[in-house]
């Protein structure tokens, strides 16, 4: 049997966004697998905009059929945020805590840096904006229903 993830104790570290976002000092520091038997991807800084920046591991970028450049969106560091969180959530099964109703609060961290954020670099385009953010819904959407279907 595995050891048990070395990760900051629940009654710190709550919430999935304080993993994603890297506060609180809320980190796996061993790093995640992102499926059975598979070795432990290491946590990054990604940098998003700004002062804003992530904790995410380098898995796939975004599977998705658009890639991790929908519409010319750079997506690449939000989709390395959300594998971590369902990396946190795969390997840490046994935990009563971590189980895979936290995708759903994974999820909504990925739709969040991604509305609030990543398409914050087109402030100045407005239909590039408006662009971005139908595609950050759809990637949204993407992964509520048929993200994490291997856990």
């Amino acid at each position: 049997m595995a050891a048990p993830m070395a990760i900051p104790s629940t009654s710190t570290c709550k919430y999935m966004v304080q993993f994603l976002w890297g506060q609180n000092g809320c980190i796996v520091p061993d790093g995640v697998p992102m499926m059975h038997g598979a070795a432990k991807l290491p946590v990054k800084s990604y940098w998003i905009v700004r002062n804003k920046w992530v904790k995410g591991v380098y898995h796939d970028w975004c599977s998705s059929p658009f890639g991790s450049h929908p519409g010319g969106h750079d997506f690449r560091h939000a989709c390395a945020m959300h594998d971590y969180g369902y990396g946190i959530i795969y390997y840490s099964k046994t935990d009563t805590y971590w189980t895979s109703a936290k995708a759903h609060a994974a999820d909504s961290v990925f739709y969040t840096t991604l509305r609030d954020y990543v398409c914050t670099r087109y402030l100045s385009t407005s239909s590039k904006r408006k662009s971005c953010l139908k595609w950050a819904r759809t990637y949204y959407l993407g992964v509520k229903f048929g993200g994490g279907w291997e856990m």
